[in-house]
């Protein structure tokens, strides 16, 4: 119900006389939200916000484009001409023909253009179905003259389902609360209720699954007093939400994850001849996961900005020091040094805080092979390949290997430069001096590794295999005391020439750096001297896309270029494979239809991602609060003016 209080009339006999409808009144002032029971582990809101209706309007031209692709044209051409039997073609094509009434005939779009709620709960048993059925229920709030077309297409829509076998069939009832719930059921059996479909009043229920429908009809007619927004748990998680906050997911991390184990433990007791072992190791395993506990995401719009916000809270006491999930995944550096290499023209970046492996790689050391017996012969040939290389991956690679690091993709002035970029990566170091010793050694593991890793495709692919020549030298130039490793590929049947790939690696003070070349290289160190233009002045950054203070992450990403490039990439590379398959299958009718399906196919799906056009580019950044029990991510992503 709603919160406000209810207004005292000075005029008795008018509000007796409209006592009559105060039932109907409050069925259509009553908050969606509380329709939803306790149980939810996942829970979404949406209200009507207007500075999203570009978003709306972009999306809408989406889905337009994946109806006039008509993907299944393409697979029933492909079926049809494989000579596919006449009564499997009849399937296919009546579950296509179901989808596209799904897709076609009902105004999906009218039924959350108001407001919406999500919810989906554990897995429960069901009669007939192997491991039960995970419950899925929403609700919304149409406008109130559309809703009887909407109930009407949603009937059709389950009339057809139920038409595909004679075990399902769809029954109507009406409920005897005032005012009256219509419930549409789908059944299975004719007896259990697989899909229900409830109208009341301006509001829409339906709900997938056991019980989960019935439990939001009595929230809904007022039954019961059980809603999740009342819930303590619910309230602590979404107590930082801005007040602006019109659409939020609430996602019960740790309710789950315990609900998982309550119902895989059982499972795997049984059919274990050792069940103390299998709990023991469950509870390990459960215990690693214990300080995850909620997460919250907000979405709003400023200007042709997407926003999206999220709260991901751990438990204080779960993520204690021992905990070795945690202590390696959740406790990210702060980067803001790292951003003081990233250029004024970078395509795209990515600085993260990182992980340390080495809490977790002990743990797994000390009590897979207790819980895993068949995993001690796996890590017996790991330990015997380290020993082949003289590396220890805790002591020679972990030990030194920081958390913090940064790769950045910029334009590049070699012809040769794949993708027309240069990638450089720049890794923190905690030992400078452990990292020289391994690279000192990277000649001896080179020649003890990949001639004869070469040597063993090249026997098992039967010589039939054009694998790449490696080559592993000394860089040169500004950095004589870095590795340049340089891959060389070659396709007889492609006629373009294939670009190498070259990588330089070495250690350069307290840092560990991979670059494309020593060009890029040279070119941050001149941003982080100050001498080149920055990150500040990037274009991407202006409008308080990037925060001044301290932060554990931060990402750049050129949606709108990438879609670009993937799109040209498809129709080269499906006229490629189409020529290609041609050639290799002339006199071979089946390869000569995939290469028909090939040159049909790849055209609609580049016709759906140019759909896509109105993504600009996504900025992100994350830090931790609340004494690193909470890590916070903020998200933009930028919308192209029409």
């Amino acid at each position: 119900m709603s919160d406000s209080p209810p207004r005292l009339s000075l005029f008795p006999a008018v509000l007796m006389l409209l006592s009559l409808t105060a039932a109907v009144e409050r069925s259509s002032a009553q908050e969606l939200s509380q329709i939803v029971p306790s149980d939810a582990y996942s829970y979404m809101h949406v209200l009507p916000d207007p500075s999203m209706d570009f978003v709306h309007q972009a999306n809408m031209g989406v889905w337009k484009a994946i109806q006039d692709a008509s993907l299944h044209e393409s697979v029933l051409t492909l079926l049809r001409a494989n000579d596919v039997p006449d009564e499997d073609l009849a399937q296919v094509e009546g579950l296509i023909s179901l989808c596209s009434k799904l897709l076609g005939d009902v105004e999906w779009s009218q039924f959350v253009e108001n407001e919406m709620v999500y919810a989906e709960f554990p897995v429960v048993p069901y009669p007939g179905i192997q491991g039960g059925v995970s419950s899925v229920l929403m609700a919304c709030r149409p406008q109130r003259e559309l809703v009887p077309g909407l109930e009407r297409s949603m009937i059709d829509l389950m009339q057809g389902v139920a038409g595909i076998t004679p075990e399902l069939s769809l029954s109507s009832s009406e409920t005897s609360a005032v005012p009256p719930t219509r419930v549409h059921s789908l059944l299975i059996g004719k007896k259990y209720p697989i899909l229900q479909l409830g109208v009341r009043d301006d509001i829409m229920l339906a709900g997938f699954g056991a019980t989960v429908f019935g439990r939001a009809l009595d929230q809904l007619e007022g039954r019961s007093d059980d809603a999740l927004v009342d819930t303590p748990r619910f309230l602590n998680a979404v107590g930082e939400l801005p007040a602006h906050s019109n659409q939020f997911v609430y996602f019960d991390i740790k309710g789950l994850i315990d609900y998982l184990f309550e119902q895989i433990g059982p499972q795997l007791q049984r059919h274990s001849d050792n069940d103390w072992l299998v709990r023991q190791g469950l509870d390990d395993l459960h215990g690693l996961l214990s300080f995850l506990d909620t997460s919250v995401t907000a979405v709003h719009a400023e200007d042709r900005l997407l926003v999206s916000e999220c709260w991901t809270r751990f438990d204080p006491i779960a993520a204690r020091s021992d905990n070795p999930l945690f202590e390696s995944f959740c406790k990210p550096a702060n980067v803001t040094a790292l951003v003081d290499y990233i250029p004024a023209d970078a395509t795209s970046f990515c600085v993260d805080g990182g992980a340390d492996l080495r809490p977790l790689y002990r743990w797994v050391r000390g009590r897979v092979p207790a819980y895993v017996p068949e995993s001690a012969d796996g890590l017996l040939a790991l330990e015997g390949i380290q020993a082949l290389v003289d590396i220890s991956i805790e002591d020679d690679l972990l030990s030194w290997i920081g958390s913090e690091s940064v790769t950045i993709s910029m334009p590049s002035k070699r012809p040769t430069a794949v993708g027309g970029e240069e990638q450089i990566m720049i890794v923190r170091l905690r030992d400078p001096s452990g990292a020289k010793k391994v690279l000192a050694r990277i000649d001896a593991v080179y020649s003890a590794i990949v001639p004869q890793l070469l040597e063993r495709l090249q026997a098992e692919l039967g010589g039939q295999a054009v694998l790449p020549e490696i080559e592993l030298r000394d860089a040169g130039g500004s950095f004589p005391q870095f590795k340049r490793l340089t891959l060389r590929f070659s396709i007889p049947q492609v006629p373009i020439p294939i670009p190498p790939i070259d990588v330089v690696i070495g250690v350069l003070g307290k840092q560990l750096v991979i670059t494309s070349s020593e060009e890029a290289l040279l070119r941050v160190m001149d941003v982080a001297a100050g001498e080149i233009d920055g990150i500040w002045d990037h274009p991407a950054m202006a409008g308080g896309r990037l925060p001044e203070g301290d932060i554990t992450g931060l990402r750049f990403v050129p949606v709108g270029k990438q879609l670009t490039e993937l799109t040209q990439g498809i129709a080269m590379g499906g006229g490629m494979a189409q020529m290609l398959l041609s050639q290799a299958g002339r006199g071979d009718p089946e390869v000569e239809r995939m290469a028909m399906f090939v040159g049909d196919v790849l055209p609609r799906i580049n016709g759906i991602l140019a759909s896509l056009n109105f993504l600009e580019d996504e900025v992100g950044y994350s830090e931790t609060r609340d004494k690193g029990m909470t890590r916070y991510s903020r998200t933009t992503t930028r919308y192209r003016d029409n």
